[in-house]
């Protein structure tokens, strides 16, 4: 018998065919785990510049295996110290707002549990403080739409600008016109008294915000009627929960706020300093006295959202003082908070016509959209819609719109609303939970 010598060719490939055949599926170890795939496609855009202090940032990535993922969020503004943040989806709203006019490094590791891949660097620069506009003033009183008020009214609103320290300044509209006419300009504060009215009269009114670097907000026309009879016996309170939006995509600014104010301009005399309670809590929250608004108050801007939910009720709880009777009364909370997408803000639209679209709108009703002259003026746009994400106004409808005008305001509101009946309060009291949403646009034509 010819022997076969180990070294040969034909015993190599003898002993390769052996090999091969032996590792079937079954006796086959188990297949190799890939890392994550790098983190790609940020939001901001690697580069981008003038970007919101209050910044969502979000990003695109996959693993080959198909394994849940995991990610770490590193950023470091320039010439300061790194700061991480661990998430579960594609998406970090930073809990506090960034520094102005500050570059920006972030980075992303993403991890299967076994292994991980981390991204390349970007950055991005965020605009200067000043480059965000006031809110738009909201919570007027008298209420809007209201009827049998006092012919000494004092007008007073909220407002607030998310650059905190900025001191605002009002314009106000006042008259029996629709819009309103300028009555008052840089006002200090956020009521005024517009002097004795004319029983049974509608009157019309709006207020425009203007903050240190000229940056102007306007708030939607408000209206109430004059009574023919004195006011009825009672504390006028005026009690609200509420939100404003501004939508700078992909941020939503939100900022709520609880406001009881007392006092008895309403009641059949002329109006005096505000009525004190012993104590005004709301839910867990309790109100503390502002001089300046001449209100209870407790208010915050909130990312991310942990203080009014969509949907909660809201229980003012009043403890009684000589002059202001005990109460407790809730109001819901709207189930949803509509905000504009389109326009966008600082978007332009034409006068032959556009149409709005918003997000939040799942629970329905009714929203108000109204649009507001830079200069405060109404436009004569005011319209009750269904709150189903989208309104197209007509050329004819912003006929009354001349000319090329740039920083005018669409407000949308959705708001649930109750009267205080309760003994000792002047049956024109009232009890809101609002959102208000505000977006500046620009007519090009």
């Amino acid at each position: 018998m010819k022997k076969i010598a180990l070294s040969s060719p034909l015993f190599s490939f003898i002993l390769a065919v052996i090999l091969i055949a032996g590792c079937s599926e079954e006796s086959a170890g188990p297949e190799r785990e890939h890392p994550p795939g790098s983190p790609h496609s940020p939001v901001p855009a690697d580069g981008a510049t003038a970007q919101d202090t209050l910044v969502t940032l979000s990003w695109e990535c996959s693993d080959p295996d198909g394994d849940d993922l995991d990610f770490t969020v590193y950023i470091q503004p320039e010439g300061g110290s790194e700061s991480s943040y661990q998430q579960s989806d594609m998406s970090c709203d930073l809990p506090e707002a960034l520094e102005p006019e500050t570059e920006y490094t972030w980075r992303v590791k993403a991890s299967d549990g076994g292994s991980s891949t981390t991204g390349n660097s970007w950055s991005f620069t965020t605009c200067s403080a000043s480059d965000m506009p006031p809110s738009a003033p909201e919570n007027p009183s008298p209420p809007d739409l209201s009827t049998g008020q006092s012919i000494n009214p004092t007008l007073s609103w909220e407002c607030s600008d998310p650059n905190l320290g900025d001191t605002l300044v009002y314009d106000l509209y006042f008259g029996e016109l629709n819009p309103p006419a300028l009555l008052a300009d840089g006002l200090t504060g956020s009521s005024y008294q517009p002097g004795p009215l004319d029983d049974s009269t509608t009157y019309f009114w709006s207020v425009t915000a203007e903050d240190e670097t000229a940056h102007r907000t306007s708030g939607p026309v408000w209206r109430f009627t004059t009574g023919s009879e004195p006011g009825g016996e009672g504390v006028f309170a005026l009690l609200v929960a509420g939100r404003n939006l501004t939508f700078f995509d992909p941020v939503i600014v939100r900022t709520d706020g609880l406001f009881a104010r007392f006092d008895s301009s309403f009641a059949p005399c002329v109006p005096v300093s505000p009525l004190h309670p012993t104590s005004v809590e709301c839910n867990q929250y309790t109100l503390e006295w502002d001089d300046i608004t001449g209100m209870y108050k407790y208010d915050r801007t909130t990312p991310p959202l942990d203080f009014l939910v969509t949907g909660e009720s809201y229980t003012f709880e009043i403890t009684a003082s000589q002059d202001v009777p005990s109460l407790s009364k809730s109001i819901d909370f709207p189930q949803c908070e509509p905000y504009l997408t389109s326009p966008a803000n600082y978007g332009n639209v034409s006068r032959s016509g556009f149409t709005a679209n918003w997000q939040g709108h799942s629970c329905g009703g009714d929203v108000r959209l109204a649009i507001i002259a830079q200069s405060g003026d109404t436009t004569g746009v005011d319209v009750m819609t269904d709150n189903d994400g989208s309104y197209t106004f007509s050329s004819q409808q912003l006929s009354s719109i001349s000319g090329p005008q740039p920083n005018c305001s669409i407000i949308l509101i959705l708001q649930n609303s109750d009267a205080i009946t309760e003994a000792g309060y002047d049956p024109r009291s009232y009890i809101w939970a609002r959102v208000i949403n505000t977006t500046i646009i620009n007519f090009i034509d």
